[in-house]
């Protein structure tokens, strides 16, 4: 049987005219998804030409609570279970290969979360949202206490998405042709920075509630998070190196 191939994603105010073409660069792929899930705050306003292209293609909207960033992923992943689930950003535009290449190591590999960039943090392969494909399986039941207290302590929906996968025995592979680096931003709002914390503040608290799921020695991982968040806030193609394991 044919699994089913779901994009995902979430916006606010701030980018929801990005969403037409955000999603032109999803629908365009020479493997396009079964549908879109576009995971809405249920207070968000759609503007009306927002609206009418999600009426002309298959985007489901899913009202959800206000859960932040963490909104773009959980509530699709706990609708269904069984998809393969590519997560994205609404700033990016996406390279017309990206699902098809998705599937083909999840064919090969159809056990393990797929990540879209080269970071090695944590043990694994770092969860990028704005290019991963995962499982509900590959997180478990640490998918179901994201809350309040949760969103205000572990800022970094990609540390919790990577922290909940090696707490239920996953670790993150990476695709031959990383995306990440293949992407174009498209009217982004908040630019990455090279000292932010957010992952290694994120990690400290998960660890500190949940557990550490790995022994990884902290220098480590906190230099490849160094790296990534260096990289992000120069020009993004080419600049990504693979990690030494």
């Amino acid at each position: 049987m044919k699994e089913q191939l779901i994009v995902t994603l979430t916006t606010w105010k701030a980018r929801i005219g990005n969403i037409p073409a955000v999603l032109d660069t999803i629908f365009n792929q020479t493997l396009p998804p079964d549908f879109v899930v576009l995971n809405l705050a249920t207070e968000e306003v759609i503007p009306e030409e927002v609206q009418a292209y999600i009426d002309s293609h298959r985007v489901e909207v899913n009202r959800v609570p206000d859960t932040k960033v963490y909104k773009k992923l959980i509530p699709t992943l706990n609708k269904y279970p069984e998809a393969c689930v590519v997560a994205i950003d609404d700033d990016w535009l996406y390279p017309e290969g990206m699902l098809e290449e998705f599937m083909r190591i999840h064919k090969e590999h159809p056990d393990q979360p797929i990540s879209g960039n080269r970071v090695f943090a944590f043990g694994t392969f770092f969860h990028c949202g704005c290019a991963s494909l995962c499982k509900r399986s590959f997180y478990g039941k640490y998918l179901d206490w994201c809350d309040k207290g949760l969103m205000a302590a572990c800022e970094s929906d990609d540390t919790f998405y990577t922290w909940c996968a090696l707490k239920n025995g996953y670790r993150y592979i990476h695709t031959d042709n990383l995306y990440y680096e293949n992407m174009t931003p498209y009217h982004a709002v908040e630019a990455y920075t090279s000292n932010d914390t957010a992952p290694l503040i994120s990690w400290f608290y998960l660890c500190g509630r949940h557990g550490n799921p790995n022994k990884r020695k902290l220098k480590i991982w906190r230099r490849s998070i160094e790296i990534f968040f260096k990289s992000c806030g120069r020009k993004i193609a080419g600049l990504f190196k693979k990690e030494a394991q």
